[in-house]
């Protein structure tokens, strides 16, 4: 039997508005295949549907608005281009807050997703924290480990991963006390040696 763990690294990012952000905004999956604001080959099939029913018109209007979302902040972004680094990823978020913050549709959620394609790891950035001081995970990281149940978690981790990742930070995802969901499953696993239950010697056959 064995447990599965989630693994990641601290939030350290490094931002900057040039020109290759705010292409790879521009071309990302957050900006062109996002169901939450914008889908570029939904948005084609409904503009093509004639008639479209209400709720595929509920969903075009949706993604009209999401165009325009995306256009209007791109519009922004590369009337404030520049070279100047932030190696803080709180700052860099607060100052695209500062630009993009009155853009129709913008949210918190929103402004994150956008900074988390502006800015990328780098490992001599600032280590982001919490107002607790605990080291914020940067999800975009996550890996899992898959640890047997007769092995302490600890000492796996020191021997296997912290030699390849020093500062990785590990958890295992379920909280019994709420209730069990997508995202707060037990995640337990067992092995079955299929070949010592099913293989079937057969001796090879003899020379002619």
């Amino acid at each position: 039997m064995y447990k599965e763990y989630a693994v990641y690294q601290p939030l350290q990012r490094r931002g900057v508005l040039d020109a290759e952000s705010i292409e790879r905004l521009r071309t990302s999956s957050y900006f062109t295949s996002n169901s939450s604001i914008f889908n570029e080959t939904d948005f084609e099939q409904l503009k093509e549907m004639n008639p479209r029913s209400a709720a595929d018109e509920k969903k075009y209007q949706k993604y009209l608005a999401g165009q325009q979302f995306v256009a209007d902040v791109l519009t922004i972004l590369e009337a404030d281009r520049s070279d100047l680094v932030f190696m803080d990823y709180s700052e860099f978020e607060k100052h695209l807050k500062s630009l993009l913050g009155k853009v129709e549709g913008m949210s918190a959620s929103r402004l994150t997703g956008i900074a988390m394609v502006l800015a990328v790891m780098d490992k001599t950035a600032v280590v982001q924290k919490d107002r607790k001081g605990e080291i914020i995970k940067d999800t975009t990281t996550k890996d899992t480990e898959i640890i047997k149940l007769t092995q302490d978690p600890e000492k796996y981790f020191e021997a296997e991963v912290y030699p390849h990742v020093p500062d990785a930070i590990w958890a295992y995802e379920f909280d019994p006390e709420k209730k069990e969901s997508a995202t707060n499953k037990e995640k337990l696993g067992a092995e079955f040696p299929f070949t010592r239950f099913f293989y079937e010697y057969k001796a090879p056959e003899k020379g002619g």
